[in-house]
């Protein structure tokens, strides 16, 4: 095993999750993330269904239901994951 991938395991896992279901959006927030955890491998979730951008309550809302079922479906993947964000 190289000294890379071996260094890659030791990383632990950090889920951040987007609540809205635009892939995009998860994608720049993971880059961001990344950059601010560098100790970290950093995982996106974006939620299935619900609103493709939240900008009220409402949709917050309406997107909690999917951001669990993608914390849980993320969590099943990925056992050693050691923080939702």
């Amino acid at each position: 095993m190289s000294e890379q991938s071996m260094k890659d395991q030791d990383l632990k896992k950090v889920l951040v999750v987007n609540p809205n279901s635009n892939q995009a959006t998860t994608e720049i927030m993971c880059k961001y993330a990344q950059a601010e955890l560098p100790e970290f491998e950093v995982i996106g979730a974006t939620a299935d269904g619900g609103p493709k951008m939240i900008t009220e309550d409402v949709a917050l809302g309406e997107s909690r239901r999917y951001v669990v079922s993608a914390v849980l479906k993320a969590l099943d993947e990925n056992p050693d994951i050691a923080a939702v964000v």
